[in-house]
């Protein structure tokens, strides 16, 4: 069995450890291996794709424009939307500035929301589209932690940051503070809170799932170990 094999992998005293401690440190060092090989790919009326270099430059003007709203290390940011690229991109940018990531299934009423908010302390919220932002109208006023709103696509209601917005106010960030995203980076250790995944509460609330980086990177690294699972070539 698989679990067998990567079991006996772990175990094994000359079993090697991948170099890179955290997950900051491991999507630092893929763009530069991969280039423009396609870094994820979807349909819609086409495919389309993302290369590894174009990913790379959005996730790190996305994380400019969240150290640029004042995100830094420890502040939780949840994400409010179906799996698509732009949450792909927000998800590395947060974990990139040390920022604990917080997904809320899209199909969550406005109460399942506004719990998981208010439980986990979110300062910010991404959203997808207006559908999702209007939720938070019976509940905003009780958030107390939440500061603002972003949403992903166009044609949001009055007050939220547009996503594109965010990711301009990187670009001028990186420009004025070309280090600001390498110190942010440089203060994440194993140690620190990666992401909050909450379960689905049908026997109660729903409960917050802490990983670290850490445990995440120990997850890679057993997957790695057990070989044959993943390919340089493989496409997403």
């Amino acid at each position: 069995m698989l679990i067998d094999r990567v079991t006996d992998e772990v175990r094994r005293p000359d079993a090697v450890a991948l170099t890179e401690p955290t997950l900051t440190d491991l999507w630092a060092a893929a763009p530069g291996r991969s280039g423009r090989a396609p870094f994820i790919a979807w349909a819609d009326d086409r495919w389309r794709e993302v290369s590894w270099e174009e990913a790379a430059r959005a996730v790190d003007e996305l994380a400019a424009g969240f150290l640029a709203l004042g995100i830094g290390k420890g502040d939780r940011v949840a994400l409010l939307a179906r799996t698509r690229v732009e949450w792909t991109l927000c998800d590395w940018a947060l974990i990139s500035i040390g920022a604990p990531v917080i997904p809320i299934y899209p199909t969550s009423s406005a109460l399942e929301c506004a719990y998981i908010l208010g439980n986990s302390g979110a300062r910010f919220l991404v959203c997808e589209d207006r559908a999702q932002e209007a939720k938070l109208g019976p509940v905003r006023s009780e958030l107390q932690a939440l500061d603002d709103v972003i949403v992903i696509e166009d044609g949001s209601a009055a007050g939220a940051l547009p996503l594109a917005e965010l990711r301009e106010r990187g670009r001028t960030l990186l420009s004025s503070a070309p280090h600001a995203l390498d110190d942010a980076r440089a203060a994440i250790t194993r140690e620190d809170v990666l992401t909050i995944v909450y379960t689905s509460g049908t026997t109660g609330p729903p409960r917050g799932c802490v990983l670290t980086h850490r445990n995440y990177r120990a997850m890679i690294e057993m997957v790695v170990r057990a070989g044959d699972v993943l390919h340089a070539n493989d496409i997403v």
